[in-house]
């Protein structure tokens, strides 16, 4: 939207699936031009705190708390909204390195999944390729330290969300050191999952079992049962190196009481995108703005 050629360069075919809770809270939705109803499944009010084999607390506020999507359908929104805007899209692209070259833009060499090699030249890469991205890795950037571990699944609900879970969300923050079990209510089925610090992972599965039994479920009844690490940002850690930056999970930008990277993403997208236009345009001779921007806020 600024006159910029993009490349938006994808190693998945989509639509496809990522683990996620699909939250979007209001603020996030906030800092996007454009509006996410056609993937919102389910918007939420409230919030029930508690597990119910001892008590559980249920807190209105009768406005928007959040909106439930599912990243199958919301990345793909995103997708397409990006290429409205302009942007080259393309999928079933692996990046395996980035190399600096000596006119200061740089080369990505990407393999498609029949094993063919290409590579691209641009002035700015931006690495939003998560927590273990090679982008960062290759331009000499390292990556977040401490993380946390999740697992979740997704349960059939087939004569509909239950009717005291609509509009709400459970959370239990006393089901786990350090983290917390969720329920997050979708179109036709509830995420469940369970969340909480690196040496909690061995026992992942066994406390997700057990939070679903808590609700009177079977928890062979869940389907989609993944795993996935939640990157949190070292203080101090460099997030740009010449024209090479990271956003999201790859820049560590999880919110670490509740585990959530949908606002760390968009945020810092949307702090990068003015300092990359003003380097492209020679305003500026880097992307230091970026780090200081992540440092001040």
């Amino acid at each position: 939207s600024r006159g910029h050629r993009v490349l938006l360069l994808d190693r998945a075919k989509f639509p496809r699936d990522k683990a996620c809770g699909g939250g979007v809270s209001v603020k996030t939705a906030a800092l996007l031009p454009f509006d996410l109803s056609p993937v919102i499944e389910h918007v939420v009010t409230g919030v029930i705190l508690g597990n119910p084999r001892t008590t559980t607390v249920t807190q209105e506020t009768g406005e928007p708390l959040r909106y439930r999507t599912q990243r199958r359908r919301l990345d793909a929104f995103l997708v397409e909204r990006a290429r409205e805007a302009g942007v080259e899209f393309l999928q079933g692209q692996i990046v395996r390195d980035v190399s600096a070259r000596l006119d200061g833009a740089y080369e990505v060499h990407t393999e498609d999944h029949e094993g063919h090699a290409t590579s691209h030249t641009a002035r700015v890469v931006v690495a939003a390729d998560g927590a273990n991205g090679v982008v960062g890795r290759s331009a000499g950037l390292e990556p977040p330290a401490a993380h946390g571990v999740a697992m979740e699944g997704n349960l059939p609900c087939p004569d509909g969300i239950p009717a005291w879970l609509r509009g709400h969300v459970a959370v239990d923050v006393t089901l786990i050191p350090g983290g917390y079990g969720w329920l997050f209510p979708k179109g036709g089925h509830i995420n469940i999952g369970v969340g909480g610090w690196a040496d909690a992972g061995p026992k992942l599965r066994d406390t997700l079992d057990g939070y679903v039994r808590a609700y009177g479920w079977d928890p062979d009844s869940l389907q989609d049962v993944a795993g996935h690490q939640l990157p949190l940002q070292r203080k101090g850690m460099a997030v740009v190196r010449g024209g090479v930056a990271l956003v999201g999970d790859a820049a560590g930008m999880v919110e670490p009481l509740l585990g959530e990277g949908m606002y760390g993403a968009v945020s810092s997208a949307c702090a990068l995108a003015p300092a990359v236009h003003r380097y492209l345009t020679g305003a500026c001779g880097d992307l230091s703005e970026y780090q200081q921007a992540m440092e001040r806020d």
